[in-house]
């Protein structure tokens, strides 16, 4: 970072050695920004262009001329009228580049991906730069053969390995279009794993409340979901040509998900941008038992619609191999004695149901070098959905050289990797940090280690002993599976120290992201795990490929907070919900940009330009107030497009119709931007609470009831009386000390409470309401709380605060194979129709509680 604004201030001859400063410049000097950005993380151009960085919007082509391009903005109709300043900026205009020729690493021998598996039978598998070179290239021959070509899309329904960073690359290199699924089925074996966050539509949801300083660290890497995925086939005399009905599901049984719930699974994903091939991981181990999937890939092949050229190709990857110079596979076991038949030897080709190609067939051959193919700077190289918990999901369209810019700014700058470094982020391919941390590869010398299975397999200290076994730099994770490390007295700084390896001593970032980083998750990692880490909890979104607000190694660190917002990232919080007039004084925006910067701007096309100021924000919250997330200057990593919409409407609404008459990005979350240019998130804005005109944050009450040990998990919603709104909290209690079964209902709820959990007695909902009244605020508090069996989840790991607001009320739930427990909604049915009085509350049992 450093570095970087030294670079900066000489370029642009002012002093930009302070934060403040260098933000300030970042978000008013756009196109100056973008391109230091580029000199400074050394993007390989193909051809550098025509234009400057950034150019402002122009006026559209003559009508009329019809047909399609595929360039700036993505697929654009030819005569499409332009619209704002926002969606219509031009990025490196003219230019060309390859996606997978910017992430290849050197032909080297040094190690550039390392991939773990859960099992102590597998042998850690490591690439070279050099193999790596000729596995890509040999993928990207068999694409072109198999009739894929630039532009076509490719998916992969696959375990996190090197196969399908292979595949990615692969694709990109050929200027195709790639989506990544996992593969993962659920399991009942094996500990309980915590609830891995992470979300397809925006994942960082920043911590609450402000806490003392901590000290200064390196940097943080952040985690997204561990949410298991069952692909759940339509009945077998559905056509085949008819749209596939299966879904995922995170939930731990398969006999809990059935054909109909996985109505929108895959179909409402991979249906909508029919691609031409798909790659298929045949099986995979997670919490220590073998999942086949060779009869889920068939049908899941079968079902999927024609492309111009026919049926979509099927290529089968065989699970953990070590692939041989022509192609073939075997095995990579460890020698850890004893019986490891639990894992099966590579499929043959026998073995292999029609009409899958084997993956080692496909990659047969030879090809040494790899023929990139030039794309225009938006390009379409990854397509990405959102979680559709309100409807379909959102088919975004993410560019090539906007997602590059912004993951190298925020891995080289924020995250401070650099040569030597090893980055470990727990992800399945679903989730875009996946992705995120894929790009890492394109840093000289740095590299990347993939772990798939269960962290929390054979204990929840797995993915610290690989951090310690594989010297990791950077690791990421989930505040879950902190809060469950911590709660179960895990201590990685003694217990890998004890392991007889270094330890955790090159370990100096961790970043969190996909819920809270809650205040004592700071406290526990700096002290169980180390003191002098830079811990960095992150936030921003699939829509974005990357992040709003994050880490800084130059900054401190505060339990709480996210420590500021990205550079380039104009970003501010407002007030009112579009309709109103200014909430609040006018106060400071992240990073501490000037109160007489653009609003709307037009940025400079060239080097020392500065922006022209053409009206002070309306509506902007002062600082520690909170207020809607907006974005008030155009950034590269925008989706170019959402896919098959093609006037362009669903991405407007979908970002910026939030405020009427003002052209910034919505994002959807609710933030406060502290004092000190730190970043407070306090969960969704469409899930706000709204009792006496009051807006709060529900991730505010969830703060407070993860304080008190017999709750396990928590949600809060609004119900509507008498033209105001009251505060309702839903709480699944824990199972009493040595005592196991599910969790139930307690007093006020309509099921029966099993006897080996805690009751909601008087007592407890007493001091559920204490805490919140004492540390937040009586507005706060809820006008009642009841128990039910289980939260519901998205499939990524996100409550669905909305979905549940309309159970009560007695609307219909959209979308519910969105959902990983779908069934849990009963429940809220059942309490709705109590609460509006329409049905009564049964009696509560009787209290059988041991409370402390």
């Amino acid at each position: 970072m450093d570095a970087f604004a030294r670079l900066a201030g000489e370029r642009s001859g002012r002093d930009l050695r302070s934060w403040p400063d260098l933000h300030r410049w970042s978000v008013s000097e756009v196109g100056e920004f973008w391109q230091t950005v580029s000199d400074f993380c050394g993007i390989k151009w193909l051809d550098r262009g025509i234009g400057s960085a950034y150019t402002p919007p122009r006026p559209s082509p003559k009508p009329g001329v019809g047909g399609t391009e595929m360039g700036q903005r993505g697929v654009r109709d030819r005569g499409q009228e332009r619209g704002g300043a926002m969606t219509d900026a031009l990025w490196f205009e003219g230019a060309k580049l390859n996606f997978a020729h910017n992430l290849m690493p050197l032909p080297t021998d040094d190690e550039v991906i390392v991939s773990v598996s859960e099992s102590a039978e597998l042998a850690s598998r490591r690439l070279t730069g050099k193999e790596l070179h000729v596995l890509v290239a040999r993928c990207a021959r068999a694409l072109r053969s198999a009739g894929v070509r630039k532009g076509d899309r490719v998916a992969g329904v696959l375990v996190n390995s090197q196969e399908a960073l292979v595949c990615m690359l692969g694709v990109t290199a050929i200027g195709a279009v790639w989506r990544g699924l996992t593969s993962r089925l659920t399991t009942t074996s094996g500990p309980r794993v915590p609830r891995v966050g992470g979300c397809e539509e925006g994942w960082g949801r920043a911590p609450l409340s402000p806490h003392p300083t901590l000290p200064k660290h390196a940097i943080l890497l952040s985690t997204l979901s561990l949410v298991r995925t069952l692909l759940s086939l339509p009945p077998p005399n559905r056509s085949p040509r008819s749209l596939s009905r299966f879904h995922f599901s995170p939930n731990l049984a398969p006999s809990s998900c059935s054909p109909d719930f996985g109505v929108g699974g895959v179909s409402d994903r991979l249906g909508q941008i029919s691609p031409k091939l798909v790659f298929f991981s045949l099986g995979y181990l997670y919490g220590g038992r073998w999942h086949d999937c060779r009869g889920l890939a068939k049908d899941v092949l079968s079902r999927l619609p024609d492309t111009e050229q026919g049926p979509p190709l099927g290529v089968g990857v065989p699970y953990w191999t070590t692939l041989g110079d022509e192609g073939g596979g075997s095995v990579n076991r460890a020698d850890v004695g004893g019986d490891s038949r639990s894992y099966p030897d590579p499929l043959s080709v026998s073995d292999l149901p029609a009409p899958l190609v084997p993956f080692e067939e496909f990659l047969s051959g030879s090809a040494t070098e790899i023929e990139f193919e030039p794309t225009a700077f938006d390009h379409p190289v990854f397509i990405m959905f959102s979680s559709g918990t309100t409807g379909l999901p959102k088919c975004m369209v993410h560019g090539a050289g906007g997602t590059l810019l912004q993951q190298k700014k925020e891995l080289e700058l924020h995250c401070d990797i650099q040569r030597g470094d090893r980055l470990l982020f727990f992800s399945t391919l679903g989730w875009m940090m996946w992705n995120w941390a894929a790009a890492v590869l394109s840093i000289e010398g740095a590299s990347l280690v993939s772990f798939d299975g269960s962290p929390g397999h054979p204990d929840l200290a797995a993915l610290w002993k690989v951090s310690a076994e594989e010297g990791v730099t950077h690791l990421g994770a989930s505040p879950k599976y902190f809060g469950a490390c911590k709660q179960k007295g895990v201590v990685p700084g003694v217990d890998c120290a004890a392991s007889g390896s270094d330890g955790l001593k090159k370990l100096r970032t961790i970043l969190s992201t996909g819920s809270p980083l809650l205040p004592e998750h700071f406290q526990w990692i700096y002290q169980a795990v180390k003191g002098d880490v830079h811990l960095a909890s992150i936030s921003g979104g699939t829509d974005i490929l990357g992040c709003f607000a994050l880490g800084n190694p130059t900054l401190p660190v505060r339990a709480g907070h996210l420590q500021c917002l990205g550079l380039g990232m104009d970003v501010c919080a407002y007030g009112g919900d579009g309709s109103q007039e200014a909430v609040g004084e006018p106060g400071g925006s992240g990073g501490e940009v000037d109160r007489d910067r653009v609003d709307h701007p037009v940025v400079a096309t060239a080097p020392g330009a500065v922006a022209a100021a053409l009206k002070p924000p309306s509506r902007e919250a002062a600082r520690g107030e909170m207020g809607e997330l907006v974005c008030r200057t155009p950034f590269p990593s925008m989706p170019v497009s959402f896919w098959g919409d093609s006037d362009g409407s669903k991405y407007r609404s979908a970002y910026f119709e939030a405020f009427k008459g003002e052209d910034v990005w919505a994002h959807g979350d609710y933030i406060k931007i502290t004092e000190e240019g730190g970043v407070v998130i306090s969960g969704r804005s469409d899930a706000v609470l709204n009792p006496g005109g009051v807006r709060i944050g529900t991730a505010e009450i969830y703060r407070q009831t993860e304080m008190v040990p017999e709750v396990e998990d928590s949600l809060a919603v609004g119900l509507r009386v008498d033209g105001d709104v009251e505060v309702v909290l839903f709480v699944k209690l824990v199972p009493m000390a040595g005592e196991g079964g599910r969790g139930g209902g307690g007093e006020g709820h309509p099921s029966q409470n099993p006897k080996n959990h805690y009751v909601l007695t008087g007592e407890l909902e007493g001091k559920i309401k204490a805490i919140i009244r004492s540390n937040l605020t009586s507005r706060h508090v809820p006008k009642r709380v009841i128990v039910v069996d289980s939260i519901p989840y998205t499939r990524s790991g996100k409550k669905v605060e909305v979905a549940v607001t309309k159970a009560i009320h007695g609307e219909t739930v959209n979308n519910l194979s969105a959902l990983a427990n779908p069934d849990s909604l009963q429940q809220f049915h059942e309490a709705g129709r109590a609460l509006r009085g329409l049905a009564p509350f049964p009696p509560p049992p009787p209290p059988v509680s041991r409370l402390q």
